[in-house]
């Protein structure tokens, strides 16, 4: 599971724009359908903006909006403009449409702190060069062009992240499983060699592995899963696959719950220490 992949999610100033308008349309007592019918525009057409599900707004509609929510103070008007100019921006990966959406990887450019479990595969932005070949090998449904691409796109993505001088901190149990497999496809060392070169050199990386036994035997989470944090306390996204819809979701509920989780697994993982030693164990 990475989560890089085209999945249509929306970026951190989308969603926190949306909170935004939400929160004012609340402190209003209205309702979408009173907001809608003043704009003259369906419900549906008002809510994509809440829920961060749009591509392009027209600043003129836009003031509407603002208008409807009885936003008339023109420094609060030019503050929402500035959210509205931070949500439509777009980073390096606006190159690489072919590969993903952006959504994810601008998501994750902006993160504080970055945290999950991984069963199967190395996390997306520890995975070298060679894993990455060896999961996009090229194939019918994937041409050469588009492995190459992928590889490319990956790459980017990590050099991106770590050369950063507010890089977020990072923090992944990893499944034995996930170590075997690289060994399996072939690039069990050179992953490994590139895994201990990432936590050597970056403090606010920590891994720790998960052996395959006690993952058995203390019954615990078994689906991979990602929880992006970021600065504004109001914003937290988990990306989660099996049994739930693979989807990004913020209810608070849930990602409490996917916390707690992430403690246990930490709590019956190996330490980092010691799971640095299980990784140097695969450099052959």
């Amino acid at each position: 599971m990475d989560p890089e992949t085209k999945t249509p999610m929306s970026s951190v100033g989308k969603r926190l724009l949306g909170n935004k308008l939400r929160s004012r349309r609340k402190e209003l007592k209205r309702t979408l359908e009173d907001i809608a019918k003043t704009l003259g525009w369906s419900v549906m057409s008002y809510q994509r903006l809440e829920v961060a599900n749009w591509k392009r707004v027209r600043d003129l509609d836009f003031r509407a909006v603002l208008g409807a929510l009885d936003i008339t103070d023109p420094a609060e008007i030019a503050r929402y403009m500035d959210a509205l100019e931070a949500a439509r921006r777009s980073g390096w990966w606006k190159d690489y449409p072919d590969v993903f959406d952006g959504s994810y990887v601008s998501m994750e450019s902006e993160a504080r702190y970055i945290s999950g479990l991984q069963i199967l595969y190395v996390p997306g932005l520890l995975q070298c060069p060679e894993y990455i070949k060896a999961i996009h090998t090229p194939s019918p449904y994937l041409p050469e062009h588009g492995a190459e691409r992928r590889i490319e796109a990956r790459v980017e993505r990590q050099e991106e992240i770590f050369a950063r001088t507010n890089t977020p901190a990072m923090s992944f149990v990893l499944d034995e499983f996930v170590l075997q497999f690289a060994s399996e496809i072939g690039v069990g060392s050179e992953q490994a060699q590139h895994l201990v070169h990432r936590i050597e050199s970056n403090s606010g990386l920590t891994v720790q592995v998960l052996p395959k036994a006690e993952r058995r035997e203390s019954g615990l989470h078994t689906r991979p899963f990602i929880i992006l944090d970021f600065a504004d306390p109001t914003l937290t996204l988990l990306y989660s696959e099996g049994g739930l819809k693979p989807d990004y979701i913020d209810e608070p509920e849930v990602i409490s719950s996917y916390r707690q989780s992430f403690a246990d697994v930490c709590g019956h993982a190996l330490s980092p220490y010691k799971s640095l030693e299980i990784i140097k164990g695969y450099m052959k």
